[in-house]
């Protein structure tokens, strides 16, 4: 019998049958049936295939020949030869591949070298030796620049509360003068790039280097004020420089090495300074964060910087620092201290983690006098003078990365939204700039000294992408045109390339960078040479006269740059070309390290945000309890009882709540705009019943505008305001000794309110009686100041551009070329063209061309009235969407405040007395049409009837919070231009105005004939 193994080894055939049938029966009682029935079939067929019979009947030998070709590896079976072969390769492959990779990795590791610096480092390296070169006071010996030694060393001698005097310091430009505003600035910039990029300064071992050249300055800054005190009454803001025309020894009359001075240096005291102090905050509290690895002495940067900006923040303190000092006047002029309020706010806010900081930073009054949110092209780049981009970038930053949300949001958007806006202005499509042919963005309009801008604003759009790469954010939106980040690197390049060498003249504007780079720069110590020769006062002139380079080479110093059609004139007389300054190189030094990618890309994230404790969103107040306005805590007198029920105590935003303040300035335009809608549309009010209601409105206002004696010949102060802090408390009255710009209000006010009673000769006689006395007032040369200025109790909430338009808007009637010349230029101007409690042009503008259309008076006031004329059609164009003069919200809106706060009280006033030819009937209706204006959680108890709030935001978004005061808000100034616009459109009694009820009081026209040519 065959085995039951029929394809595996050898088969033994079994003669013994008898003995395997016993075998097979007793393995049968184990099987299952299904085994059974197999074996049954292999039993009965015992014939074999050829396959089997082949094996069966194979010789021995040849049988163990083939078993000897092969290897039997259990579940194959292989070749000999292939077994062979396979082991051969892979030991050739051991000993060709994978031995020299061991020996390779088991020998000992080497650095990989340092990539070549790029040319970015390269350039780097040089500008920060220009601050070396700058140094003032005892020089260390580590100093590094031969050629300059211990200078200045008797600077404020004379000072008895500074110990040592003014000694230190850095010298500004090529002059040897010590100007504190511009050199904390410097000092401002340098800490931030290296708050931004400490990485990059490690990585190419100048970071001790920055440190060394912020502490300097630092130290020097807080020399110039008493820093150990919580409050100051002065700050020294200069040391040297010289007077226009004076030809004593000076900083500008003598050409001398710093080493070399011995004439006398003034030092300059500023007992009112908001934007010095403000900005050497900044400065001070910058360093505290770059030093935060010594706390001892970042502690005491801290307490400086907080001493100084409150000295900056002074009631009696905020002027400008440089106003009327013909010391500083000439050379750095501040135009304002907003922007630095904000600037050195966001910085202490950074150093310190206070939240009053970052409280008065995103305040809507800090950017609305700074005019942060008006786009013009001055302000959209930063400098010495503007930091407006700067620390809007800054604020950006703490909303990209930390996202703080309410109460800061609406600012922090705005500031990111007008950021994103500066950074569209430097791309060239949009023209908002000029550009020189060789690509230099002209950003000072072809003025002196333009690199210094350009390497700045460099700096900001390569922050601004580095932001956004950190962030996550690819890109940004200039209108409905997306751009990626790389857009901005793209010009920031650009800019920094054009510096370096890349334009028409192949030359670098980096002292000793490149081939070919200026060598008679402005500046006395580099021209002179230092061969133990004393040169005197005027001695040291023929060396600024000379032809020959510099002596001293001034490594690294940016001058000042090529002019608008990229001429340069390397010559040393020419300082606009040739001269160098503090804030030009700190800006170039900022761009550098921001582009430098030797050492890595991208910003340190968390570096400047050490000192801002972790950020807990507080949820919004909950609403007031519920109280009857008939039963409040403080008895009204009848006077606030009655303007309450009527709707005409002003209301203005106060850190987003509202107020019941009495602002005469807004009240006076409110009475004038409804005392001109009266005028226009008598036969509108009447035929809605609605006449003797507004005439009753106007009565209350004027009445309460005569708060002086109209029967005096000469007023000596005007009240400007009541503002009661609490109602339960006295109610402080502001009072004016100088304010044009109130009188001239007040008086236009009660000009046209004696047009609407003139039925009332007593009361019309007193009302222009009180108008002529107040426009003497407003006409009074002592009396021409802002009446907001410098008062805190009015300046953060109405604070006034100008006067002169409120000359010409109450003198309408007369003409006054003087007026109108400093109102307002005879180009068109889009901030001049939207009415408001602020800017009274249009209206001035569109009443004289009424008295032109109307009354022709001819000479000698056409010529004016002509040009008002035309510049009222201009204005009427610019209101309309095809000229894209003003933004416009996708819903439908213009925005006249561009994207401001409250945007509808400018609406309605620019279309004051247009006449409609589709009328709308239902505006008859909304002139009596209630409007709720809701709280947050709940709606308002009381609804004040007729109030229209502030408006959505220039996407259309309403926010319906009574915490909202942007949004929720309601003002006299809106209510007046929306009840002219409304009656200026509906249809109740017709169409049209009355033309002659304002011409009622003139006396018939006789038109002066000119006067005869002038014989030749």
């Amino acid at each position: 019998m065959h085995s039951s193994n029929l394809w595996g080894g050898a088969i033994d055939v079994q003669r013994n049958e008898t003995e395997h049938e016993e075998e097979r029966m007793r393995e049968i009682e184990d099987w299952d049936k299904a085994a059974l029935l197999y074996q049954e079939h292999i039993h009965n067929h015992h014939e074999l295939d050829h396959v089997q019979q082949s094996w069966l009947l194979a010789r021995q030998d040849s049988r163990k020949s083939r078993k000897n070709k092969y290897v039997d590896l259990g579940c194959i079976v292989v070749s000999k030869k292939v077994l062979k072969w396979a082991f051969w390769s892979f030991a050739v492959a051991f000993v060709v591949i994978g031995l020299p990779i061991i020996i390779a990795k088991s020998l000992p590791k080497h650095k990989s070298k340092t990539p070549p610096p790029d040319n970015y480092t390269l350039a780097l390296h040089k500008a920060l030796l220009f601050f070396n070169a700058q140094k003032s006071g005892r020089l260390p010996k580590s100093n590094g620049i031969h050629w300059r030694g211990n200078s200045g060393l008797s600077d404020g001698s004379d000072l008895t509360d500074v110990k040592g005097g003014l000694v230190g310091g850095y010298y500004d430009s090529g002059e040897n003068t010590k100007f504190h505003f511009p050199m904390a600035y410097a000092m401002t910039m340098l800490s931030w790039s290296l708050i931004e990029y400490p990485h990059k300064y490690q990585a190419i071992n100048e970071y001790d280097h920055a440190r060394d050249l912020i502490k300097w300055g630092s130290d020097y800054l807080l020399r110039t004020f008493n820093s150990s005190a919580t409050h100051i009454d002065k700050i020294y803001s200069q040391v040297g420089g010289a007077q226009n025309n004076s030809k004593d020894p000076s900083d500008m009359t003598c050409w001398q090495r710093p080493e070399d001075m011995t004439y006398k240096r003034q030092v300059q005291t500023t007992v009112a300074g908001a934007d010095l102090g403000g900005e050497m905050a900044a400065a001070l509290a910058a360093a505290s964060i770059v030093f935060r690895d010594e706390p001892a002495y970042a502690k005491q940067l801290i307490k400086g910087a907080q001493t100084v900006y409150a000295f900056a923040r002074d009631g009696g303190k905020r002027a400008r620092y440089s106003r009327g000092n013909s010391w500083i006047e000439p050379y750095y002029n501040s135009t304002g201290y907003y922007d630095e309020y904000m600037w050195g706010a966001t910085w202490l806010y950074y150093a310190t983690g206070n939240l009053s900081y970052i409280s008065l930073a995103t305040n809507p009054g800090i950017p609305r006098n700074a005019k942060a949110f008006q786009m013009q092209t001055n302000t959209s780049y930063m400098s010495w003078d503007n930091k407006l981009p700067g620390a809007m970038l800054l604020l950006t930053r703490l909303r990209m990365f930390l996202s703080p949300g309410f109460p800061y949001e609406q600012t922090l958007m705005q500031y990111h939204n007008v950021t994103g806006l500066n950074m569209c202005s430097y791309l060239k499509v949009y023209n908002v700039y000029n550009w020189t042919r060789g690509g230099l963005i002209e950003l000072n309009n072809g003025g002196p000294k333009p690199l210094q801008y350009v390497a700045t604003a460099a700096f900001l759009a390569n922050l601004f992408a580095d932001y956004m790469d950190a962030a996550g954010v690819p890109g940004w939106n200039c209108g409905p045109t997306f751009y990626p980040s790389s857009a901005l690197r793209s010009f920031a390049t650009s800019q920094v390339d054009y510096i370096l060498g890349k334009n028409p003249l192949h030359m670098s504007y980096v002292v000793g960078h490149g081939n070919r780079y200026p060598k008679h720069v402005h500046h006395r110590a580099a021209s002179i040479p230092r061969n133990s020769v004393k040169y005197s006062c005027t001695g040291g002139f023929k060396w600024r006269d000379s032809k020959s380079p510099n002596p001293n080479e001034i490594t690294g110093a940016l001058v000042g740059g090529p002019d608008r059609f990229d001429r340069f004139q390397d010559n040393r007389k020419q300082d606009r070309y040739t001269e160098p300054t503090l804030a030009g190189n700190a800006g170039l030094v900022a761009a550098l390290v921001s582009l430098t990618e030797t050492a890595g890309s991208g910003v340190d994230k968390n570096l400047i945000f050490s000192g801002v404790p972790p950020l807990y969103t507080p949820a919004p107040p909950p609403p007031a309890p519920w109280r009857p306005w008939e039963t409040t805590q403080r008895q009204w007198d009848s006077m606030e009882r009655r303007l309450w029920a009527k709707g005409w105590i002003p209301i203005a935003r106060c850190k987003g709540r509202f107020s019941n303040t009495k602002f005469h300035f807004p009240m006076a335009f409110a009475m004038t705009m409804l005392s001109w809608s009266a005028i226009e549309y008598p036969h509108k009010y009447r035929t809605i019943n609605e006449y003797n209601h507004v005439r009753d409105l106007i009565e209350w206002g004027t009445d309460h505008l005569l708060t002086f004696d109209a029967n005096a010949p000469k007023i000596e102060k005007v009240y400007s305001q009541e503002r009661p802090e609490d109602m339960d408390y006295p109610r402080p009255v502001q009072a004016n000794i100088a304010g044009p710009d109130l009188a001239g209000e007040m008086a236009a006010a009660l000009s046209l309110a004696s047009i609407v009673f003139k039925d009332n000769q007593s009361y019309s006689k007193r009302l222009i009686k009180g108008a002529q006395a107040l426009f003497a007032f407003a006409r009074d040369p002592k009396r021409r100041l802002p009446y907001s200025g410098g008062n805190p109790w009015i300046e953060p909430y109405y604070n006034l551009i100008g006067y002169f338009d409120e000359y010409l808007w109450g003198t309408t009637w007369f003409y006054h070329p003087g007026i109108a010349k400093n109102a307002m230029t005879s180009k068109w101007s889009r901030e001049r063209s939207v009415l408001s409690w602020d800017s009274k042009v249009p209206s001035a503008l569109m009443l004289s061309t009424r008295f032109r259309m109307f009354f022709n008076p001819g000479y000698p006031y056409e010529t004016m009235l002509k040009q008002y004329h035309k510049l009222t059609d201009l204005f009427m164009c610019s209101y309309l969407e095809p000229f894209h003069l003003f933004g416009w919200s996708k819903g439908g809106l213009i925005q006249l405040d561009n994207g401001g706060k409250q945007p509808l009280q400018y609406v309605p006033e620019s279309c004051v007395p247009q006449r409609s030819f589709h009328p709308i009937r239902r505006n008859q209706v909304l002139l009596q049409e209630w409007i709720q204006v809701e709280g947050q959680h709940q709606p308002d108890p009381n609804t004040i009837v007729g109030a229209m709030v502030g408006g959505p935001d220039a996407s259309d978004y309403f926010v319906e919070a009574r915490v909202d005061g942007h949004s929720n808000g309601q003002t006299l100034a809106g209510n007046a231009g929306l009840v002219a616009a409304l009656v200026s459109l509906t249809s109740g009694g017709g169409h049209g105005i009355d033309w002659n009820l304002i011409f009622s009081n003139l006396p018939p026209p006789f038109p002066t004939s000119p006067p005869p040519p002038q014989k030749a």
